[in-house]
């Protein structure tokens, strides 16, 4: 199971609050991924608009949802990949800790 779809994701109630915040108009969701470990590196995936939808009120439809999941498992990927390819000894000197900032916005059409 997704992160994503966890009880501790930020996602239903990001995508709740651009729903509620743009209910009834058109437009475009969009998600920008900030992720710091530090002491290692910060990377920044924005992705403008992974969804257009008729109505931004319906932004919690489970469709929109599971595109938003796959996002973001995606971003989440890219950065652990990037990470371990750069720093490949970091994991053999103990725990690290990854701070995620994740911002759904809406805009409209």
């Amino acid at each position: 199971m997704s992160y994503w779809f966890s009880d501790k994701s930020p996602l239903f109630g990001l995508l709740a609050k651009v729903a509620v915040t743009h209910n009834g108009r058109y437009g475009n969701i969009g998600l920008h991924i900030e992720v710091k470990v530090d002491g290692y590196l910060a990377i920044n995936v924005v992705v403008d608009d992974f969804y257009t939808l008729a109505n931004l009120g319906k932004a919690t439809d489970p469709v929109v949802v599971r595109y938003a999941m796959v996002v973001l498992d995606d971003a989440m990927f890219f950065f652990a990949r990037h990470f371990y390819q750069t720093y490949p000894d970091a994991i053999r000197k103990g725990e690290l800790h990854a701070r995620v900032n994740l911002t759904i916005t809406g805009k409209l059409l």
